[in-house]
């Protein structure tokens, strides 16, 4: 099936969220946009995995908040530097965002939740992102993600096997776009290279979010390449193809990279191609009788597995 793309209509500073299962490469990847050095980040979770993973990149741009307020003062000093411009400030995780605002609201009126006036509630993250979006700079909120449930035949609630968003429910309106990070890429029922992640990103729409029409999303691109002028260039760029298209695409983008990596991902995708009797491109042919015989396919093709010491990047 044809993936269609519509490009994001605009230029300068955007906001977009980063999804993901853990370990997948939130943080990092928040980090690569903008680059460590013109990055600074606000850390919610208990834990130092963030820290640890901003030091690792070399960036010591990194506070710890627990509220609403604490984030909006990190941002006041943020922009109070006038940092250089493009720079991005990051809210890992905006998981906290709704949990932090009701705990704003109830310290205000002293309510309980079913008390709230919740307009008012979701008002103190929209006043904050309004503020971050007009001051001229990339805001990304990385977001966790949660088992999704579902009722048995019992009417129990269980655990359907899926993941969804641990997110304010209005977020996709309030930002750009979003990155959705997956290890490995789906094709039908199965999933292939699950040794590499990929990122699908959904835009807007024209200039919102339309509530009766789901977002478009681009081709999958490898998060690697997570930087803003990777990132700018696919959302403001149309795109239709197929799966099949795309790894045709990064097949031919990646087949002299000296990453064992990327070799291991050529040597599969040829694979992939070979048994479903497709040309992968115009020097790689299925094998057939003919032209095996007249040397334009190498029973070699691929060759052995690389063996590497080296650990895989975890992004």
């Amino acid at each position: 099936m044809p993936i269609k793309y519509t490009p994001l209509r605009k230029d300068g500073p955007v906001s977009f969220a980063i999804r993901g299962l853990s370990k997948v490469g939130k943080t990092h990847n928040a980090n690569l946009f903008n680059g460590p050095e013109k990055t600074f980040v606000m850390d919610t979770h208990p834990a130092n995995s963030t820290l640890q993973t901003c030091t690792k990149l070399g960036n010591i741009k990194v506070r710890r908040v627990a509220s609403i307020d604490e984030i909006e003062t990190f941002t006041s000093e943020v922009l109070s530097e006038k940092p250089e411009r493009p720079c991005s400030l990051v809210l890992d995780s905006a998981s906290s965002l709704v949990e932090f605002a009701q705990s704003k609201y109830k310290a205000k009126h002293g309510k309980m939740p079913f008390e709230y006036t919740w307009g008012e509630v979701f008002d103190y993250i929209r006043e904050w992102l309004r503020r971050v979006n007009e001051a001229n700079v990339d805001l990304i909120l990385t977001v966790k993600m949660k088992r999704s449930y579902s009722e048995n035949e019992k009417g129990e609630s269980v655990w359907n096997g899926g993941w969804e968003p641990q997110e304010w429910k209005d977020l996709d309106y309030e930002v750009d776009f979003s990155v959705n990070l997956e290890q490995g890429l789906k094709i039908k029922e199965s999933v292939y290279f699950p040794y590499i992640v990929f990122a699908r990103v959904a835009t807007k729409e024209g200039q919102s979010w339309s509530r009766f029409n789901s977002p478009t999303q681009t081709k999958p691109f490898i998060v690697g390449a997570l930087t803003r002028e990777n990132v700018m260039k696919q959302i403001l760029e149309p795109y239709e193809g197929t799966t099949k298209d795309i790894l045709r695409e990064y097949y031919s983008s990646l087949r002299s990279s000296p990453s064992p990596i990327d070799k291991r991902f050529c040597r599969d995708i040829k694979k992939l191609f070979t048994e479903i009797k497709e040309p992968l491109s115009d020097d790689f042919v299925v094998p057939t009788e003919s032209n095996v015989r007249s040397g334009k396919y190498s029973e070699s093709i691929g060759g052995k597995e690389i063996e590497s010491k080296e650990e895989e990047e975890t992004v």
